[in-house]
């Protein structure tokens, strides 16, 4: 069994007594359901010819006026005396035999195949089903079909072992039918969708379970529907597909936020993780012919680059399980934190580290000579970081011991754990 929307030609499977109970509910209101059921023979089944048949209305629907049918009317039989009396029965007396004058031997009986088509009752079914195919669909009223079409059931139609496809993440595909994992994943390929094609997407309603969405140019008819269904994924419902909307490339460039800067930052700092946020944009504006907001570009290369390798603050928290790491893999290790604390908060201010290998190789094998310097550290983290060198035998340099210090305060999460 299928509960149908007519309107934007969607369907949704009813598998379970959860899934019809919840149809139920939801076309309390508007006491309209569009079903297609699929009949299935089972052991035991007997065909009948009957011509009683009708559209089956409930006794509790007393508030919705049907004059043409009677008070539960339905296409069945009410006892098994009446399923006896209009069981079909063939008359064989009117099955023609052909014979064949050519034929030597055995007589060979061949029935005429229209006759033995409607003496078994076929042609009676299929004149029934042409007729039932040509009845005209009741009119819905406009607000009862714009409530239907909010009113998907969600159904899960996924099998477990199912994998749910990645998506053209440069070009989505935004027809009906079409599944993402999630609605964050669908709100960025709509995003997408929406640049690609140059037109600017305005968001009628937009939760955790259904998307609306609409061209905001002046006149455009396009829409857009989504939701989410039982098993976490987001399939599109309705796509107007026409568009009245004239490219403007400088007003949807407003669209590309920084989520959608980030993802598009991930492959280019994959191939070069020095690229700066100047180039990042060059290289967006160039590819999706739009103007992006050099500080929309910035914060959005930053969460790129957070997501591939991690952000800065929190390396700041994994100092002292770095510590423990080091003392536990390298005894005689030197690692030192320095803090301070302000009020309850407490602050890193400074950090050495001299590695066994490294105290030892100065002791065994290199000249008793240190040359001491430090480096700026220029960027997020302004501070100095200095660098123990020595001499080995072969007047190569030789390191000792690093360390670094910041002169602006960075706060430690994890400190004490």
């Amino acid at each position: 069994m299928w509960s149908v929307d007519t309107d934007s030609a969607t369907e949704w499977r009813i598998r379970k007594d959860e899934h019809f109970d919840k149809m139920i509910q939801s076309r309390l209101v508007q006491r309209v359901a569009n079903l297609v059921v699929e009949v299935v023979e089972k052991p035991g089944y007997q065909q009948i010819n009957s011509s009683n048949r009708s559209v089956g209305t409930s006794g509790v629907t007393s508030a919705v006026d049907v004059p043409q049918y009677g008070e539960g009317a339905c296409d069945t039989f009410t006892s098994q005396e009446e399923f006896q009396e209009a069981e079909y029965v063939v008359d064989w007396s009117t099955l023609t035999v052909i014979p064949e004058a050519d034929q030597d031997g055995e007589a060979t009986a061949i029935v005429d195949e229209d006759i033995v088509f409607e003496a078994m009752g076929f042609k009676a079914a299929d004149e029934r089903a042409q007729e039932a195919a040509e009845r005209a669909i009741p009119v819905i009223p406009p607000e009862v079909q714009n409530d239907m079409d909010e009113a998907g059931i969600n159904v899960d139609d996924t099998e477990p072992t199912e994998p749910v496809l990645d998506w053209d993440r440069d070009n989505p595909d935004m027809m009906v039918g079409t599944v993402y994992p999630t609605m964050t994943d669908f709100r960025m390929a709509v995003r997408q969708h929406a640049i690609v094609h140059e037109f600017e997407l305005g968001t009628e309603k937009s939760d955790k379970t259904r998307f609306r969405g609409f061209g905001k140019a002046t006149g455009c008819p396009w829409k857009i529907r989504a939701r989410t269904q039982d098993d976490g994924s987001v399939r599109v419902q309705i796509n107007s597909v026409t568009h009245k909307c004239a490219s403007r490339s400088r007003v949807i460039g407003t669209m590309a936020n920084q989520a959608w800067v980030a993802e598009r930052a991930i492959p280019l700092l994959k191939r070069k993780s020095g690229m700066g946020a100047s180039d990042v944009k060059e290289a967006l504006e160039n590819k999706y012919n739009i103007h992006i907001n050099y500080q929309t570009v910035w914060y959005g290369r930053q969460r790129a680059a957070d997501k591939l390798f991690g952000k800065w603050d929190d390396s700041f928290d994994w100092l002292y399980k770095f510590k423990a790491e080091v003392e536990m893999r390298s005894p005689s290790s030197v690692v030192e934190i320095g803090t301070v604390q302000i009020g309850d908060t407490v602050y890193f201010s400074r950090f050495f580290w001299a590695f066994r290998g490294s105290i030892e190789g100065f002791l065994g094998g290199c000249r008793p000579y240190l040359s001491i310097d430090s480096t700026a550290l220029n960027g997020q983290w302004n501070g100095h970081m200095p660098a123990a060198l020595a001499l080995d035998g072969h007047n190569w340099m030789f390191p000792v011991a690093f360390g670094f210090f910041l002169t602006q305060r960075q706060r430690i999460i994890g400190y004490g754990s």
